[in-house]
């Protein structure tokens, strides 16, 4: 394993099991400023370590590490897959790290084949997502198409990309269905709205493009900012009451400095953030950990934000349980129309009549809506 690791030609060389056992115990335990990416790497090549002191000092060290410091290490694209690995099995109680680590381009066999067979809903839809890894670890990922955990149609996407030879009769009929519904909406939509509605989300395009600003949680955000931006025990009507300034102060920042502002700031600064014009920020406005239902249900609506975001909403399965989050999709025009046409059976009769008359979204979503409420008016 020492070899597949990328490190620094120095620190290789104080990982080998050759080097003094006190700099291998100094390593473990953090005693060298190095990067969160050689720190995880380091850490992934001494629980291996053949002395057991060096192996326990990696052990505690994993476990002590804080989620602050994975986030930022897990913007790093280039991440190898062991050391995604070993970070799902020292943190498998950190729910969100975990996802995180399943969405990860360079996710391995290992790591797919043990989650392929759990029963995590969110676990399952962050890992069916992750179209490079399976990709690349096919038959690792094949046990995806038959767990009972994961839905029809998810199964059925999974079984088209790996190849595999359908035989359950409830993924076939989704997956009939899937093609259908993209049939439809690619008939109601000329070419270009469908190339703009269709954009894909890309995580692997942004966790590169997050790279250059990976060290944010080490960047200190300017001593002036108000506690309203940085501290959420702040009524919002105090920002409100002097925006104009708090916008000023805001505009002033770095990208580096709004992105980590975006993460960890007051839901007031993730407000004013999402307006941003810098994409990257917005994007780290919707991936905050502190974002709530309501602002995403906001953000959901806004006819101004990107495809990017309104994509990244739909892999998140707690998001798709909130039904204020669905009609808000369902209302924006910019919402891709094979996603926006598959939520519509689960809004209610009132929200259905509504669309159906509504100038502000697409004839196709419109007359979709209808035909759902002459459905249930004959039922």
């Amino acid at each position: 394993m020492n070899s597949e690791i990328p490190l620094p030609d120095a620190i290789r060389k104080g990982v080998d099991p050759s080097a003094p056992r006190n700099f291998r115990i100094m390593l473990a335990k953090g005693g060298l400023p190095i990067g969160a990416s050689d720190r995880l790497g380091v850490l992934t090549i001494l629980v291996n370590d053949p002395d057991d002191g060096v192996k326990v000092a990696a052990i505690g060290a994993w476990r002590e590490l804080d989620g602050a410091f994975l986030m930022k290490a897990l913007m790093d694209s280039q991440l190898h897959h062991k050391v995604l690995d070993s970070l799902t099995v020292f943190h498998a109680d950190s729910h969100d790290l975990v996802k995180l680590v399943l969405a990860h381009p360079n996710l391995g066999g290992d790591t797919i084949s043990r989650f392929a067979t759990a029963d995590d809903p969110d676990l399952l839809d962050a890992l069916a997502s992750n179209q490079r890894a399976l990709t690349k670890s096919p038959e690792a990922a094949k046990p995806l198409v038959d767990n009972e955990a994961l839905e029809p149609a998810i199964k059925a996407r999974i079984a088209s990309l790996l190849g595999v030879e359908i035989v359950d009769e409830a993924v076939v009929a989704a997956q009939e269905e899937e093609a259908a519904t993209q049939a439809a909406a690619k008939e109601a939509t000329t070419s270009d709205a469908t190339r703009s509605q269709d954009a894909a989300f890309d995580p692997e395009g942004l966790f590169e493009e997050f790279e250059e600003f990976k060290d944010i949680y080490d960047i200190e955000l300017p001593e002036d900012l108000p506690d309203e931006l940085t501290k959420d025990n702040i009524e919002e009507g105090m920002v409100e009451g002097d925006s104009g300034n708090v916008y000023q102060l805001v505009q002033t920042l770095t990208i580096a400095e709004k992105i980590k502002l975006a993460t960890l700031g007051s839901k007031a600064a993730r407000k004013l953030l999402s307006k941003d014009t810098n994409r990257l920020v917005v994007i780290a406005v919707i991936r905050s950990p502190k974002i709530r239902d309501d602002e995403v249900a906001v953000m959901a609506q806004d006819k101004m934000i990107s495809e990017e975001v309104l994509s990244f909403i739909f892999t998140r399965k707690d998001w798709m349980k909130n039904y204020p989050i669905k009609l808000s999709l369902c209302q924006n025009p910019k919402t891709p129309l094979p996603k926006a046409l598959r939520l519509l059976d689960t809004l209610q009769l009132r929200d259905l009549k509504t669309l159906s008359k509504s100038k502000n979204v697409s004839q196709v979503i419109a007359t979709t809506a209808l035909r759902h409420v002459m459905r249930r008016s004959r039922n």
